[in-house]
C-alpha cells in the first residue's frame, strides 16, 4: 500500500495520535523534522503551525500539505511520526511496505542556516530545559538584544517554538 493511501485510510488515527495529548509538541516535532529534511519550506512551516489556530486544525493542514506533495512526502512524514511518537502509538500506521526513511535521502552540501534547520529537532530537545540560560548567553555575547529575548519568552510560545 502506498504511503498516500495509508495517510488517507488512517487520517483520523494519525490526527488523534498527534493531538490527543493536548500539546503541540508531537506535531511540532514532526514539522521540525520535515523542515530539517527540506520536505517543507519555511512558508509551509508557518502555514502549518499557525499560532492561535486549534491544534487539530494545524495537524489537518500538515496532513493535507503532505498528501498533496505525494507518496515520497507521505513516506517521510511517516518516518518522522515514527521518530516523534512513542512506538505503541505509531506502530499501527505502517503497512508491510515500510515508508521511505528520512535517512534515505542524499544530503547535498549545506549552508550554516541549512545545518541549523537540520539540527533543529535535536537542538530543541536539548534546549527545552535551559532557555533562560541560553538567552542570557546570547545577550552577553551580543548576538541577541533584550527585545529578542522578550520575543522568545512570550507566553504564547510552546517550549518547541521557543
Amino acid at each position: 500500500m502506498l504511503a498516500q493511501e495509508i495517510l488517507l485510510k488512517r487520517r483520523a488515527e494519525i490526527l488523534h495520535a498527534l493531538c490527543s495529548s493536548g500539546s503541540g509538541e508531537h506535531l511540532e516535532g514532526v514539522v521540525d523534522m520535515l523542515l530539517a529534511q527540506g520536505e517543507l519550506g519555511w512558508e509551509d512551516y508557518q502555514n502549518v503551525l499557525v499560532p492561535g489556530r486549534a491544534l487539530y486544525s494545524n495537524a489537518r493542514q500538515l496532513l493535507d500539505l503532505v498528501y498533496t506533495k505525494g507518496a515520497d512526502s507521505c513516506g517521510l512524514f511517516f518516518s518522522a511520526v515514527k521518530q516523534v511518537l512513542p512506538e505503541e502509538q505509531s506502530a499501527g500506521f505502517f503497512s508491510s511496505q515500510r515508508p521511505s526513511s528520512l535517512d534515505d535521502r542524499v544530503k547535498p552540501q549545506r549552508t550554516a542556516t541549512e545545518d541549523l534547520l537540520t539540527q533543529r529537532p535535536s537542538l530543541v530537545c536539548k534546549l527545552q530545559g535551559c532557555i533562560d540560560g541560553v538567552l542570557g548567553a546570547l545577550v552577553e555575547s551580543g548576538h541577541f538584544s533584550s527585545t529578542d529575548c522578550d520575543g522568545v519568552q512570550l507566553p504564547i510560545h510552546t517550549p518547541c517554538q521557543q
